[in-house]
Order: structure tokens, then sequence, then C-alpha cells
């Protein structure tokens, strides 16, 4: 919150592209355990 208010002097653009960039690594976190749920499932079937 502190840091986002620091740079609320810059653009508007700037709250929202930092979001975006948190909504990213959320989902890409979430698809790297999910892959690595898949491949533990998938060598306990071996």
């Amino acid at each position: 919150a502190i840091a986002s208010s620091h740079h609320k002097t810059k653009k508007v653009g700037g709250k929202d592209d930092m979001y975006t960039l948190i909504e990213r690594g959320r989902r890409e976190a979430e698809e790297a355990e999910e892959a690595e749920r898949e491949s533990k499932r998938f060598l306990n079937l071996n």
C-alpha cells in the first residue's frame, strides 16, 4: 500500500499494471502447482 501511494504521482495506469503483474504471477503459480500435481499423479500410475 505504501509503494502504490508513493507512485501515485506517476501515470494512472501504473497501479493497473502492478495489479496485472500480480494476477499473472498468481495464475502462473497456480498453473505450476497444477502441473506438479499432474506429474506426481502420472508418476504414481507407473
